[in-house]
């Protein structure tokens, strides 16, 4: 089974077992563009839900766009091919992804990358889509204590999977809340801007912590321009 198509049915059967938390939405899926022995991992927080933009997209109104991504509506298994053909268009043309493309073109690693969130559920609220995992607000000046529950548990174990698969050399986590997440589970929260991540022991994979690339939240110019720089003398390494 391909990589993409594993991670879909474990996503979706997380959808399934958590459906009240999940808001009755279809859960993050991937197509085909990732997979896996690509350089560059590149990490969000959670697919967000931006209906008007979907629904434009998919040249839809609103009630018939949400109703694609019910997961109480009838026909999934149709529908999810229609909202992977539609996860590869945002792909190729959301201003989300064509910010992080002209990032990594700096670093020449353009085709060289994968994108995947650190959590399945469809939300455009962080403050909702952390509340649903169990965690509450995260501060950007400090670092808290992640306790997850079962559901923000499910998902975390479905991110693993997927790094072991993907066994990137570079992971880049840009967005602050989940950096912030990143650090505590799987660093201790240590004030550290990069570690090394040892979830596979026979494979190092080497974790950079940023904010946003771009949009309203986006790293200042000399916060992106450190970023660049730390990046490149790993690369130089490897």
């Amino acid at each position: 089974m391909l990589f993409c198509d594993e991670y879909n049915k474990k996503s979706l059967n997380i959808a399934l077992e958590f459906k009240n938390e999940m808001q009755g939405r279809l859960p993050q899926q991937l197509t085909q563009h990732c997979h896996p022995s690509k350089t560059v991992l590149v990490v969000g927080m959670n697919p967000s839900f931006n209906l008007e933009w979907i629904a434009n997209s998919l040249n839809m109104d609103n009630k018939d766009a949400e109703l694609l991504f019910s997961l109480d509506h009838e026909n999934i298994e149709n529908r999810l091919d229609v909202i992977r053909k539609f996860e590869f268009k945002a792909f190729n043309e959301h201003p989300y992804f064509k910010v992080l493309k002209e990032f990594l073109s700096v670093l020449s690693l353009q085709d060289n990358w994968n994108h995947l969130d650190l959590f399945i559920m469809r939300e455009t609220s962080q403050k909702e889509a952390l509340k649903s995992i169990g965690h509450r607000e995260i501060k950007e000046d400090f670092l808290v204590k992640t306790n997850l529950n079962n559901y923000g548990k499910a998902q975390l174990e479905l991110f693993k999977w997927a790094v072991e698969e993907l066994k990137p050399k570079i992971i880049i986590i840009a967005n602050t809340a989940a950096s912030v997440l990143v650090s505590n589970i799987f660093n201790g929260g240590k004030n550290e801007t990069t570690f090394d991540l040892d979830i596979d022991p026979n494979y190092r994979t080497k974790v950079f912590l940023s904010g946003m690339l771009g949009g309203q939240r986006a790293l200042d110019r000399f916060s992106r321009l450190r970023l660049i720089k730390e990046i490149k003398e790993h690369i130089i390494v490897f």
